[in-house]
């Protein structure tokens, strides 16, 4: 056993990495020198490197805004208080603060609004709001865990009112039905809660606030792509692999097929999609659902990748993804993509461009569990707002991640950012990950700070600061540095984890990641002795 050494040498990397992966703080308080390294000016001059600085200003403390109670249910099926910021809040008036709204709690608009209250305002502080459908935020890359019982729901899917507590950041759950540029509101209906047994939840459903403000920002985020919709009986029989819900079924799925594997010589698991999260899951499930142990069946995993598996991601943890596949025994389809799901289970795989009967291939298998990760789109809420966007639907922003108006004059709804999956940056390729997001939020929150204080604002410029893979129980891969240091096996699942703590959006949360990471590491240490063991057992019994 290695573990030991792993565990210190994995730690050690995560320091030397700067806790990074999911989202660093950009580059902005180099020196000259260095900022040259990453293409910017061998010159910073004396404003630039002060307003460089505040990005670094500890968190303030600071009460919120006047709120009212609602009670909703939970995604763990129990009530939650949920704090709803009443219009009256947003009057407009001559000595009102000004009034900054954020649309959406993922990694970009949570982790905005929190930076934002970090600022060093002079005068009134803003009010800052944050709206989300959601009661909870989801930390979205450890939703593997999650449906395979190596974290908790309080890792993975802290509640707003917890993350936001002292924060200053008021909170409005809701569904967001119209966005209005020219008259700066956001109209919001009755806050809403999905119980996970698709059942919904409403308090006051019919019941609307207008939210004026004085600045604005979308990160609403992507959504799963219509693709499911578009092949017959998907809908109605694959589970998404996309929030924290989908995850949730995932886990309760998994639980069913384990008694299943009991009782059937062969179970069979079909994930689609070859990006990461299918190749991710289908390591996961292949290492969770282990079949082929003494008294219970086997398990056979196939995913169905309509294109090149791990496309997008670096060669080191390409060939350490497709490595781990083989290892896990999953049955890798390439070209392949579902025609069809039939009522009992029926998957129906296509290969090549010929149509039904006339296919390259054809195959059928009958699944246990199907489980759809296959693309993304950007929110359907960005589809009323008369802005130009790029062919993928993604709002097309300036450097400074102000939005362009529809005529293409920079700055052209300078009120208005956008960031994340949403935003496609001016003269920038990027990656719909955290990691962009979180660094987009430290310029978008900078930049607002710096209007209002009549600073310099920032060009954005991302550092890709490398990736992180889970693939199966303890195992993961890492590269960094430009492909420069790469870490596969347990070092990198443990170091993953140890990073994912530290880059919780609080402190109380990453305490909790960390134990629960620390409690996850020995479980798995646990039954890989206990797998060993009983493996040792089976095979003396042969001899």
């Amino acid at each position: 056993m290695r573990f030991p050494c792993v565990v210190p040498g994995s730690l050690l990397l995560t320091q030397a990495l700067g806790f990074a992966f999911v989202g660093l703080r950009p580059p902005l308080g180099l020196s000259g020198t260095s900022r040259a390294r990453f293409g910017g000016s061998s010159t910073t001059s004396h404003e630039q490197q002060q307003q460089h600085r505040c990005l670094r200003i500890g968190v303030g403390s600071r009460g919120g805004a006047g709120r009212e109670s609602s009670v909703l249910a939970g995604i763990n099926g129990e009530e939650d208080d949920v704090d709803v910021v009443p219009a009256r809040t947003f009057v407009s008036s001559s000595n009102q603060p000004e009034r900054i709204c954020v649309l959406g709690g993922g990694f970009g608009g949570l982790y905005t609004a929190l930076r934002l209250q970090k600022m060093p305002w002079r005068g009134r502080r803003p009010v800052v709001t944050l709206v989300d459908k959601r009661d909870k935020f989801t930390f979205l890359p450890l939703l593997y865990e999650f449906a395979i019982g190596n974290a908790e729901l309080d890792e993975v899917a802290p509640t707003f009112r917890e993350l936001l507590a002292g924060s200053g950041v008021s909170f409005v759950q809701g569904c967001v039905s119209n966005i209005d540029l020219d008259g700066k509101g956001v109209t919001v209906a009755g806050a809403t809660s999905d119980d996970l047994d698709g059942f919904m939840i409403s308090d006051n459903a019919d019941e609307t606030r207008t939210l004026e403000y004085d600045k604005l920002v979308l990160a609403v985020g992507a959504e799963p792509a219509s693709g499911i919709d578009k092949v017959p009986g998907a809908r109605e029989r694959a589970i998404p692999f996309y929030s924290i819900e989908d995850s949730y079924r995932v886990k309760q799925a998994i639980i069913k097929l384990k008694a299943l594997v009991r009782e059937k010589a062969v179970s069979r698991v079909v994930v689609v999609g070859g990006s990461y999260a299918g190749v991710e899951l289908s390591c996961n499930l292949a290492t969770e659902l282990g079949g082929g142990r003494k008294g219970m069946g086997k398990v056979e995993v196939t995913l169905a990748a309509g294109s090149e598996v791990l496309s997008m991601a670096t060669p080191g943890n390409r060939e350490a993804g497709l490595r781990r596949l083989t290892e896990s025994g999953v049955h890798v389809m390439k070209g392949a993509r579902v025609s069809e799901v039939k009522e009992g289970g029926g998957v129906v795989l296509q290969q090549g461009e010929g149509k039904g009967t006339d296919s390259t291939f054809r195959e059928e298998i009958m699944a246990d569990l199907l489980v759809w990760t296959a693309g993304s789109q950007p929110s359907s809420l960005l589809d009323s707002l008369d802005v130009r966007k790029d062919a993928r639907g993604r709002i097309e922003v300036d450097r400074r991640l102000r939005l362009i108006d529809a005529a293409g004059n920079d700055g052209g709804v300078g009120d208005v950012y956008c960031l994340g999956d949403i935003a496609a940056v001016e003269g920038l390729e990027l990656g719909c990950n955290a990691q962009v997001a979180l660094q987009q939020s430290d310029y978008v929150a900078y930049n607002i700070w710096a209007d209002k204080e009549r600073r310099k604002p920032l060009d954005f410029r991302f550092l890709n600061l490398g990736e992180m893979m889970n693939l199966g129980g303890l195992d993961g891969s890492l590269t960094t540095l430009g492909g420069r240091v790469k870490l596969s096996g347990k070092a990198a699942g443990l170091a993953r984890r140890a990073v994912y703590a530290v880059r919780m959006p609080t402190n109380p949360q990453r305490v909790r990641a960390a134990a629960s990471a620390a409690a996850g590491t020995a479980f798995s240490v646990t039954n890989a002795i206990i797998d060993k063991g009983l493996n040792f057992i089976e095979r003396s019994s042969k001899e």
